[in-house]
């Protein structure tokens, strides 16, 4: 904790003092400053929780004047919601800030609206900030896992090796229940921790079962805002028997009400309905349930992101431009199935 109310860079530019002060004596917060940054909060007063809040709660402020630090930006910021942090960067040379920022709201929703209301608002007259949402990847992608090894087994191994891991996620060979599919993820309380951790596995310094195991980052997945997915109608189900078909599921989800699709996919399914609350009866009444000896999990369907959509057409359009080129000798496009959850 402790304000630091002085500019950095040696008495250079900074904020005003008084302000400040003001700022922190109205909010309690705490203000700590070194030669890199100006952080504001971090944790907030009658903060609960021994971590910080989840994704989705974090944003980047870009083409800030360099002369504007947290008695400026907290009071426009802080009516989008509660906030838990402001970091402003600052150049060691010169006091002033970088042109940047990161800020994190104690909820999703106060970072949803901030981003939406908030991207272009002129903070001095002919300068107008911009909000996007900050992806901080806390999640990583190991690979190399002898695949006999079972969730708990891997989660024992890694635990007592890698701090603040929180869980480890492990996919099963469709074909084969007893068998994993050679590779996991891991989600880490925060990103400094993920970032140890990743290093610390691809150059060796920690083995897995007396071995070297592959290690990198876990593609961030844009995820749908509150108020996409509270209109979502149809459902995923995953972890299927490779044998079901979509015949079965429709007779099955049919009896919650109106549907007008399934598609399976290998070891996953998408049901597709009328209305919304046949698809949450789905749910409730599904998930856990067993199908052909599967213990099936049932959730709404996260629709595809436009970034998402983006990169497939842009994929496809590369598929078409490559066999353009190749003349028909062979090499096919990749079929349309999305990445699980994803519909």
């Amino acid at each position: 904790g402790g304000v630091g109310l002085g500019g950095g860079g040696g008495g250079g530019p900074g904020p005003n003092p008084d302000r400040v002060k003001e700022l922190t004596d109205r909010t309690g917060y705490t203000v700590t400053v070194t030669t890199a940054q100006r952080k504001y909060g971090g944790p907030p007063p009658n903060w609960d929780s021994d971590r910080p809040p989840g994704d989705g709660c974090e944003v980047f402020i870009g083409k800030l004047p360099p002369d504007v630090f947290e008695d400026e930006l907290v009071p426009v910021l802080e009516k989008f919601g509660r906030l838990y942090e402001v970091r402003i960067i600052i150049d060691s040379n010169t006091g002033e800030n970088r042109g940047y920022a990161f800020v994190v709201f104690c909820s999703k929703k106060g970072a949803e609206t901030a981003i939406k209301e908030c991207n272009g608002y002129p903070i001095r007259p002919g300068r107008r900030i911009g909000v996007r949402a900050s992806f901080s990847n806390r999640r990583i992608f190991v690979g190399s896992i002898p695949r006999h090894k079972k969730h708990d087994e891997i989660l024992r191994e890694f635990k007592g090796k890698l701090r603040g891991l929180i869980e480890v996620f492990t996919y099963m060979d469709p074909v084969n229940r007893n068998r994993n599919r050679g590779y996991i993820f891991i989600e880490f309380e925060s990103h400094h921790a993920a970032a140890t951790a990743r290093r610390i596995l691809r150059n060796g310094q920690v083995l897995a079962w007396g071995d070297v195991v592959s290690s990198d980052w876990a593609d961030p997945v844009d995820e749908p805002t509150e108020e996409i997915m509270a209109t979502v109608r149809n459902v995923y189900v995953k972890n299927l028997n490779m044998s079901t078909s979509e015949e079965q599921l429709k007779d099955i989800f049919s009896s919650f009400g109106e549907l007008y699709r399934v598609r399976k996919i290998k070891d996953f399914a998408f049901v597709y309905y009328d209305k919304r609350e046949y698809a949450l009866r789905a749910i409730e009444q599904m998930n856990g349930q067993q199908i052909d000896g599967s213990v099936i999990e049932v959730t709404l369907a996260k629709p595809q992101s436009e970034r998402a959509k983006e990169k497939k057409r842009e994929q496809q359009q590369q598929q078409q431009h490559q066999k353009g080129l190749m003349g028909n000798f062979g090499g096919g496009g990749g079929g349309d199935a999305p990445g699980p959850f994803y519909d």
